[in-house]
């Protein structure tokens, strides 16, 4: 209300006092003004007589063991986030009046999480319905899998449940791509968390999916045709570009090219400004990603991998590569499963176990062996078995002590193993810190966006993970996780245990 817009409304005011006892009118307005700055100072708060709600975009969590970054700790510090981001952070700091208090104590705060490469909110895509006169060796790009100018950010679900399932796990922000195909699409990093997909990225069209997943029944459905296929598109791209530069320097000497979204999502790819994210996570994914490394050579685009289960096999090759390990393990083989196959004669279809030629030799010969032999053979497998799922379970450590620094992807990956099988990196050797940074800073770097999250600090997003007791402890629940300084309280079972026992009581 501007001065001009109050001048009757004091007038009115004026005239009306007027009328009261000059004493009694300073009684008045002295008791209106106290109920005035009594309503000013409780604004934001709980009223403790009447519980009322908070209401504030200012948070404080106080008391906290604080990780602001891996090796960097404030055994007892307070945060405070306004307006989504982190405003300060330290061991003596001013709370504001408005802020929502959290008692940290016995609590441990985190940086969020970064998932290097996800499908969170990503639909499932439908095979395309084929025409009976479509050419097996030249069909559409949709049945092909070829679609890079899919964007992630037009088709991403706010609400599919994968995101709420990683953002239970600390995951706060990832690197999303669309699903199917060779050439999927183009990712986005986003927040796991928004009214609708516009309010959830944060960094817009960053990347080019490309996996060897061929079509079925069509070409390209084998490595050499996949590799082919890449080698035509990234070198016809190069040549339109080419083609428009010189349409848009003299239009007048050549005629206009035809848009291609296809070819153009390649552009990007081809200047440096976008890498090719490649997905290594076959049977073999340590000749996958030799080979999306050849085509890097070959085509000289940026390159990110992700998934390389068998790092252990390719060390010196991913010196200087950034790439995202994947969060998952192999599945502890039961002891009767061992034992089904070796007394039926089942070859072994795990990579590394046994040889199609010895497992036909078993399958042939095993009926006329003695226990004794099939329980070596069986004694035998079980330790092949073992000792193979050793070696991926300390890929993580062997990779760190050959110096490489990488985050994690959780594509494939059942997330309710995730934090499962981080203990049972570290315990093969994998340091914490290792741990943390890759789930944190070092995939904010790998990603480009370390300047805004992957570490506790003043001026960045409020993203953050708070658990009660260390993270790599599965068995410490996470009790927070806030995303651009909003609340999630993560219900674990063990605090629906105890509500549902305090429920019963009552």
């Amino acid at each position: 209300m501007t001065p001009i817009q109050s001048a009757p409304r004091r007038a009115s005011y004026i005239s009306i006092m007027s009328l009261i006892h000059p004493v009694s009118a300073r009684v008045l307005l002295a008791f209106v003004l106290c109920l005035l700055i009594g309503a000013t100072r409780a604004d934001g708060q709980v009223n403790a007589r009447k519980e009322l709600p908070v209401v504030t975009k200012t948070t404080a969590i106080r008391n906290a063991r604080i990780v602001q970054a891996p090796g960097r700790v404030l055994e007892r510090g307070t945060i405070v986030m306004r307006e989504g981001r982190i405003v300060a952070v330290g061991r003596n700091v001013d709370i504001p009046y408005d802020a929502e208090i959290i008692d940290g104590d016995s609590l441990t705060v985190y940086a969020g999480f970064i998932d290097g490469l996800s499908y969170a909110g990503m639909p499932e895509v439908k095979e395309p319905e084929r025409d009976a006169r479509v050419n097996p060796a030249e069909p559409p790009n949709d049945v092909a899998g070829i679609q890079p100018e899919r964007l992630a950010r037009t088709v991403l679900l706010p609400d599919e449940p994968s995101i709420e399932k990683l953002r239970k796990i600390g995951f706060t922000a990832a690197h999303v791509v669309p699903r199917g195909g060779i050439l999927p699409g183009t990712g986005s990093i986003v927040l796991l968390t928004g009214e609708d997909a516009r309010s959830m990225v944060l960094r817009p069209d960053v990347s080019l999916y490309f996996t060897f997943e061929g079509g079925r029944g069509v070409y390209p459905n084998t490595p050499m045709g996949i590799m082919a296929t890449m080698r035509q598109f990234a070198r016809e791209a190069d040549r339109r570009g080419r083609v428009e530069e010189l349409y848009a320097a003299n239009s007048t000497d050549i005629g206009r090219p035809i848009y291609d979204p296809v070819h153009e999502a390649f552009y990007p790819v081809i200047s440096g400004e976008r890498p090719i994210v490649a997905l290594a996570d076959g049977t073999d994914s340590a000749l996958e990603a030799r080979r999306a490394l050849q085509l890097r050579e070959e085509l000289g685009f940026r390159l990110i991998l992700a998934g390389v289960d068998q790092g252990f096999e390719i060390v010196d090759k991913l010196e200087g590569v950034p790439f995202f390990l994947t969060l998952g393990l192999p599945k502890i083989p039961k002891e009767d499963e061992a034992s089904d196959s070796t007394a039926t004669g089942e070859a072994p279809t795990e990579a590394g176990e046994m040889s199609e030629a010895r497992a036909r030799d078993f399958v042939r010969d095993h009926r006329t062996r003695s226990y004794q032999d099939v329980d070596e053979e069986r004694n035998n497998l079980e330790a092949r078995r073992s000792l193979q799922r050793e070696r991926y379970v300390a890929t993580a450590s062997t990779l760190n002590k050959a110096g490489l620094r990488f985050g994690f992807t959780s594509l494939g990956v059942d997330v309710k193993d995730v934090r499962k099988n981080l203990r049972e990196m570290i315990t093969a050797g994998f340091p914490e810190d290792a741990a943390l940074a890759a789930l944190t800073i070092d995939a904010a770097r790998l990603l480009d966006i370390d300047d805004v999250t992957g570490t506790i600090e003043a001026g960045k997003i409020g993203n953050l993970v708070v658990t009660r007791g260390s993270y790599f402890d599965p068995e410490a629940p996470v009790r927070y996780v806030f995303i651009e300084g909003r609340k999630f309280e993560i219900d674990s079972d063990e605090q629906k245990k105890k509500s549902d026992e305090t429920a019963e009581r009552l």
